[in-house]
């Protein structure tokens, strides 16, 4: 970064980057350029250059005669009020070509645009607060509820939950069933032997005596 980089870069609402003469404060350029910074350097690098004037670089400027502006029509203060913001550097040279009757106006209008852009800047950052927030929740929950499938560590543990699942079903199936196996559960019929017999028995009048 240069020196005219700097100067761009100041605010002229922060009183703390100029002098009470409205030139940049040497310790600030110093500060923001991390490299020691004389007066003349700026001077020479930006000679026009100030707190009320960010011109920094406009070869061959004339001088303009505040009494020779001419009265205004209000055109220019129109087409000011509704033109894109001009980069500071250029800024001075638009209100070379203002009426000086309309300069108060054309603060007025610059105050309005402050404020709000000052209330889209706040209601951004309340937007971009509650975000975050939900964002944070959002993740909280993922990590809770969805665990990273590909660490290993939850691998493992998902495996060792599912075995020891399983190894709890298979013994409460042990201790109703003792060492009897499935294959005997299927042999067992709880039917009386007459019943049996009866159920082997095909035609009519075959069925068992009703007492």
């Amino acid at each position: 970064m240069d020196i005219k980089e700097a100067l761009s870069q100041m605010d002229v609402l922060d009183d703390d980057q100029w002098t009470q003469g409205g030139d940049p404060r040497i310790d600030y350029l110093t500060e923001v350029l991390k490299q020691d910074v004389s007066r003349d350097e700026v001077v020479n690098a930006a000679p026009k250059f100030s707190r009320t004037n960010f011109v920094l670089d406009i070869p061959n400027e004339p001088e303009i005669n505040v009494e020779e502006r001419e009265t205004s029509d209000g055109s220019a203060l129109a087409a000011f009020s509704t033109a894109k913001p001009v980069q500071p550097e250029k800024f001075a040279a638009v209100l070379q070509e203002m009426p000086v009757e309309d300069l108060p106006e054309v603060e007025t209008i610059l105050i309005k645009q402050m404020e709000f852009i000052n209330k889209q800047e706040k209601a951004l950052e309340e937007l971009k607060r509650i975000t975050k927030m939900n964002l944070a929740t959002t993740r909280l929950w993922i990590k809770q509820l969805l665990p990273d499938i590909s660490n290993q560590q939850a691998i493992q543990d998902y495996i060792k939950s599912s075995t020891a699942q399983r190894q709890r079903k298979a013994g409460a199936v042990a201790a109703v069933l003792g060492t009897m196996k499935v294959e005997d559960i299927k042999s067992l019929d709880p039917r009386a032997p007459i019943d049996r017999a009866f159920a082997r028995k095909k035609g009519r009048g075959m069925a068992r005596p009703v007492r």
